[in-house]
């Protein structure tokens, strides 16, 4: 009996050693892996940081050949204006949703604060608000920010349904993963506070940010995906009650944007314009260079079910100075970035415009004023 616990004691033995030497094993692995990645991280910072010194030197933005050909929209006269906002006491706020709120407007942004010795997630990320006059100049000195209950929130998208005002943000879900969902909440535009948060948790992706929210009939839905569509609805704000909509459709017949400038992705919230909903997406494409670009398109899909898709643009939004931002280096210099997040329709001297509040390079707002008229007639069928 005594030969058998001792057999068994230095079975245990063995078996706590080799543990613990797999464990070493695999921290060294890790401790490699993460050397290595680093020393890449490095030398591509060094390659992209040289590439925007050159552009710096030039005085201009070197666009890629999937852009080169593309016109510029404000020659066309879609792009009235474009006017980059200066946020009191923020060097780069960003992916800023402008709204319309009595004789003023109302621009939610996102501002990032860097987190020293963290390796996995540099920064936190928070969002204001601010009060603009009619020329989109800020009407204040300071901001209010939006108590959200992180310090990871991105990307707020406003919008109305049944009326009461919607605050959409992408906050983590998991640091440990990096996992991110969507959250929305009912918000008071007086004190800007959110009655209460829902997190929409489902079986997504690991990373969701970009849902199109809009209202039919009083109720809230949300166009997923637009190639193929896919659209949820959210029975009750307050509490996790999505479902998939039962008219989601196959690819668009003839789309190309796709093959060029990559998958269709959700931006402003989608509001009825003529009898239809219209929304600005973004999508983003990889260069020769390994040099990320986001750009921005204009959709129109039908006002009642099964909210089929009609026009869209024939190809991205650009115009003089899009992507001149100074790109910082507190975000990811192989990076060049329009991103669609809010809109605002008005008619001004017998014209009718649009507004639309963009981030750029992760580190400006800016807002593009479209003639809408030419950007309606600009639009080819799906």
């Amino acid at each position: 009996m005594e030969t058998f616990y001792f057999f068994l004691a230095v079975q245990l033995f063995l078996l706590i050693y080799q543990l613990v030497v797999l464990r070493n094993i695999k921290a060294s692995l890790r401790k490699a892996q993460d050397k290595s990645l680093s020393i890449f991280k490095k030398m591509d910072g060094r390659v992209h940081a040289n590439y925007l010194l050159m552009e710096k030197l030039v005085s201009v933005r070197i666009l890629p050949s999937a852009l080169k050909n593309v016109p510029f929209a404000d020659e066309g006269g879609i792009v009235l204006a474009a006017k980059k906002i200066n946020v009191p006491a923020f060097e780069a706020a960003y992916n800023g949703s402008l709204i319309k709120e009595e004789n003023e407007y109302l621009l939610f942004f996102r501002f990032d604060t860097p987190r020293l010795g963290s390796k996995r997630i540099p920064y936190t990320s928070s969002i204001g608000c601010i009060h603009l006059a009619k020329d989109f100049e800020p009407s204040e000195k300071t901001f209010s920010q939006i108590e959200t209950k992180s310090q990871y929130s991105e990307d707020a998208r406003i919008f109305h349904s049944k009326n009461r005002s919607y605050f959409l943000f992408n906050d983590l879900v998991s640091e440990s993963t990096e996992r991110r969902g969507l959250r929305i909440g009912a918000i008071d535009l007086k004190t800007k506070s959110l009655d209460y948060i829902t997190s929409l948790e489902g079986n997504f992706e690991p990373v969701e940010k970009n849902w199109t929210p809009f209202s039919y009939e009083g109720e809230i839905y949300f166009l997923y995906s637009m190639s193929p569509q896919r659209i949820f609805k959210l029975s009750d704000p307050k509490r996790n009650a999505l479902h998939t909509a039962p008219f989601a459709l196959e690819k668009h017949r003839g789309l190309k944007w796709t093959e060029r400038w990559g998958v269709l992705r959700g931006g402003t919230p989608a509001q009825l314009v003529d009898e239809e909903y219209l929304t600005f997406f973004h999508s983003s494409f990889e260069d020769e260079k390994g040099i990320r670009w986001y750009t921005m398109g204009a959709y129109l899909f039908e006002a009642r079910p099964p909210f089929r898709a009609t026009r869209i643009s024939p190809h991205p939004i650009l115009f003089k100075g899009v992507y001149d931002t100074e790109v910082l280096h507190s975000v990811y210099l192989g990076m060049r970035s329009l991103y669609p997040i809010g809109f605002v329709c008005e008619k001004k001297e017998g014209k009718d415009l649009i507004h639309v509040s963009c981030g750029e390079n992760d580190a400006a707002i800016k807002i593009l004023t479209l003639d809408k008229e030419c950007l309606f007639k600009s639009l080819i069928e799906c």
